[in-house]
């Protein structure tokens, strides 16, 4: 199994604190969120991840105008808002999966998404295989690294 087929599995990391940093771009004089405005945004986010998160709720979290917020959140993160909430989404998915034997429903649900077809299209489409494929790769690579110790 090659490192990147582990790192995909999630079995180097599945912490969100490890995932995108923010970046600096002082590019074209454009600045991103400062650094309070990154660490409010990220934990609404981990704290609301099973519900409904919206653009507005994360730039009144920064306390900025939602558009100002977009182009700002892009520059420091690299991401769209959207794009970064279901990175979180998902990795919170793999953390659950990997570590417990909860059914992919309640993933789902734990996940902030709306159901457990939606989950597994979306799962399949970011990471190239379905949940369940990769929840019994995890735990076989996870039985394979304690038997060596």
């Amino acid at each position: 199994m090659t490192l990147e087929h582990v790192a995909r599995l999630g079995a180097v990391s599945v912490s969100t604190s490890d995932r995108l940093l923010p970046i600096r771009n002082s590019a074209r004089g454009r600045s991103g969120l400062t650094d309070w405005q990154c660490r409010r945004v990220r934990t609404f986010v981990s704290e609301n991840i099973a519900g409904s998160i919206k653009v507005r709720d994360l730039a009144s979290q920064a306390k900025i105008s939602v558009g100002h917020f977009g182009r700002c959140f892009t520059i420091a993160f690299g991401v769209s808002p959207s794009s970064f909430v279901m990175g979180e989404r998902m990795a919170k998915a793999k953390a659950l999966m990997a570590n417990s034997n909860c059914p992919l429903s309640s993933v789902a649900e734990q996940c902030g998404l709306s159901d457990h077809a939606h989950f597994c299209r979306l799962f399949r489409r970011l990471e190239g295989l379905p949940p369940s494929e990769w929840r019994r790769q995890a735990v076989e690579l996870r039985a394979g690294s304690q038997s060596i110790l």
